[in-house]
């Protein structure tokens, strides 16, 4: 099965879950940072991270795990703008 990556259908995805982050546990089997390019990968890794400690990935928490742990391409790519 052939992959096609989108920038924007990527960002729409990562929009919806930090918009609503409970709509991961419909999509949490299918949701993998592979799946993502760029900055977006490390959102979704973020997202990933945060779900595997019983967080909730919301734009907050996935803002502070990017800071902690990726603060240069944080604030590179925009911050919480981004």
């Amino acid at each position: 099965m052939s992959q096609v990556s989108s920038p924007e259908i990527e960002a729409h995805t990562l929009g919806l879950i930090l918009d609503d982050p409970t709509i991961v546990e419909e999509i949490d089997h299918h949701f993998v940072p592979e799946l993502f390019t760029g900055n977006r990968y490390l959102i979704a890794t973020g997202i990933i991270s945060l779900i595997q400690a019983s967080q909730l990935p919301d734009i907050a928490s996935v803002s502070q795990w990017m800071r902690e742990n990726h603060a240069d391409r944080f604030e590179d790519m925009g911050g919480t703008e981004y």
